[in-house]
């Protein structure tokens, strides 16, 4: 399968789009760019691609397409991994990246949109606060050993810490806290007071 890395270039400027299209003339790209960008001027409030505004600040007669390389590739996705590499490489008016790791772009949209969505729950828990309120109340009726397990193992870290930070008197004088006994029970105070035994 042939793939196409193309870029939409201004005339008089150096600013690019990079794009790429499987088994497709650059004609037949470069149509469907237009067309696309004629019904995206009908509805402007859904851009479905970073060069449509492009489109419109510079003209569409102003830019043109060339060919930037040919690859043979498996798929579209082994197509779009070059596309980004170009994307990378070129100064592009490009927004997005061609290849997107679903566990990065959870992320990032949760971190881009964390005001919206943090109103969002809250909003939701207002809202539902009677009918969120039963169902807690009905899982606890229903899950009592689970809530004690859960309720145990948050107190168990500040036993744990309360535990390690504890100071104990040892017979020869000294003092040590849990994590250091051994070292405590290898110092010369301990070793010398074992010895005069």
């Amino acid at each position: 399968m042939i793939g196409t890395i193309y870029k939409i270039i201004h005339t008089q400027s150096d600013l690019c789009y990079v794009g790429s299209t499987l088994n497709k003339e650059l004609k037949q790209r470069w149509k469907g760019h237009k067309d696309a960008y004629k019904n995206w001027l009908n509805d402007e409030t859904n851009p479905k691609c970073s060069v449509y505004p492009f489109f419109k600040q510079y003209g569409i007669d102003t830019l043109k397409m060339i060919l930037v390389k040919e690859y043979e590739v498996i798929d579209r996705t082994h197509l779009e991994a070059y596309e980004q590499l170009w994307i990378n490489k070129l100064t592009c008016i490009n927004r997005n990246n061609t290849i997107q790791f679903k566990k990065l772009s959870n992320k990032q949209y949760r971190e881009d949109n964390r005001n919206r969505i943090n109103a969002q729950k809250q909003n939701h828990y207002e809202l539902n606060r009677l009918r969120l309120c039963e169902v807690a109340k009905a899982y606890r009726a229903n899950n009592k050993e689970k809530v004690k397990e859960t309720e145990r193992n948050r107190t168990r870290p500040e036993i744990y810490t309360l535990q390690k930070i504890k100071k104990h008197n040892c017979d020869c004088g000294g003092k040590y806290t849990h994590s250091n006994r051994a070292k405590h029970f290898k110092s010369d105070k301990h070793v010398q007071w074992q010895a005069a035994q």
